[in-house]
Formats: structure tokens, C-alpha cells, sequence
């Protein structure tokens, strides 16, 4: 059986956990190309998905930032 709290690492919706155990931290903070879309992301979580107040200009900016900018950078390290 695999170790659960390993397990738990990677089955949760906190992307920085996620990030860490993936191993991206150093690399994707070095990396000045994704970093600002990486600050952009990293403050989403699963409840902020049902916050009310949330403007359509913030909501498009998260969307770039994961479309163009986080999402291609991890798909390149798969």
C-alpha cells in the first residue's frame, strides 16, 4: 500500500501542496516566465469557487494565468 500521507498530498485541492509534492517549487519559482501566473493561481482554493464578489476581470485574469501560463508549464514537465 502506498503511504497515506503521501497519498493525501496529491489527492487535495490546495494547489501550493500540489505544487510541492509534484516538486515545482524551486523550479517554477525560479522561472520568470510562469512565476507571475503561478502568484495569480496560487491564491485559489475550493471554496473561493463559490465566493460571491468575485468581478469578471478577476475571474478572466485567473483563467489566462492557468490557460496560458501555469497549465502549458506543467503539461511540459509531464
Amino acid at each position: 500500500f502506498p503511504d497515506k500521507k503521501l497519498v493525501e498530498n496529491f489527492y487535495n485541492h490546495n494547489l501550493t501542496s500540489l505544487r510541492r509534492a509534484a516538486g515545482f517549487e524551486g523550479e517554477m519559482d525560479q522561472d520568470q516566465t510562469v512565476k507571475p501566473q503561478w502568484e495569480t493561481v496560487q491564491g485559489w482554493s475550493e471554496q473561493s469557487r463559490y465566493e460571491i464578489g468575485t468581478t469578471e476581470k478577476e475571474a478572466r485574469e485567473l483563467y489566462d494565468a492557468i490557460e496560458s501560463g501555469v497549465l502549458p508549464w506543467i503539461k511540459g514537465r509531464w
